[in-house]
């Protein structure tokens, strides 16, 4: 059985690979749901920090004109790929 903390994790890891490849909307998603999994306040403190982060640099990077990664990813070749490695790196190593 998988524990509410494993899940959080999950959400909380997933969500911090998506960022570091800059791929925003989504990671602030799953930050989201994070937040809302968190039961601490000081859990939640942290987390409302990276929100704040990824809230700036989503913006930042659109002013300049161009999207998040959501979509510019998806012409590289094997974009999706490195992911969905380093993402199952991470549950891998979350047990």
């Amino acid at each position: 059985m998988i524990s509410h903390v494993s899940t959080f994790q999950a959400w909380y890891r997933k969500g911090m690979v998506k960022a570091s490849l800059k791929n925003y909307s989504s990671a602030i998603h799953d930050l989201e749901v994070a937040l809302s999994m968190e039961m601490t306040s000081v859990g939640k403190s942290n987390i409302e920090q990276e929100l704040k982060l990824l809230l700036q640099k989503q913006e930042n990077v659109n002013e300049v004109g161009t999207s998040d990664c959501d979509s510019n990813d998806a012409d590289l070749p094997f974009a999706g790929y490195n992911y969905l490695f380093a993402y199952s790196f991470l549950l891998w190593n979350a047990y």
